[in-house]
């Protein structure tokens, strides 16, 4: 069985990519999940192996919902995508707001186990600062 990882973020086309290079990058099933609540709810109904979370969600801090994963599942393993560096002290893993595509994957396999990954392209994404207007570079 693959490992289930959920990806909480915020809706946008940057959600899919990243969703994508990260369940390729380890080899794992990625569900995405657009709020903290159903974030919650999702945790409360089973198992997950590692949750993702973008530290600004509309309904509530990542950070939040990574020390509810923890508690609901000790063994959760946490990732998140901060806007700034004091976040990420209850994660596993975190990922700076303007990071290539090779540091989210070299975070990723570092949190959640090793696999296999070439980064295809260099280029900066962002998930942070809800009001910057920047968009992904295309790889």
């Amino acid at each position: 069985m693959a490992h289930r990882v959920m990806l909480v973020m915020t809706e946008s086309r940057r959600t899919s990519d990243i969703a994508t290079w990260i369940g390729a990058a380890i080899g794992c099933d990625v569900t995405t999940v657009h709020s903290a609540r159903n974030a919650l709810s999702l945790l409360e109904t089973r198992a997950w192996q590692g949750v993702i979370a973008e530290a600004r969600l509309r309904d509530g801090g990542g950070e939040v919902l990574l020390r509810n994963a923890r508690s609901l599942c000790p063994d959760t393993r946490t990732m998140l995508l901060a806007t700034d560096r004091s976040q990420g002290d209850t994660a596993d893993g975190v990922v700076p707001a303007w990071a290539t595509r090779a540091e989210l994957m070299e975070v990723a396999l570092t949190t959640f186990g090793d696999a296999t990954y070439a980064p295809q392209g260099a280029g900066t994404i962002s998930w942070g600062n809800a009001n910057s207007l920047a968009e992904p570079a295309r790889w």
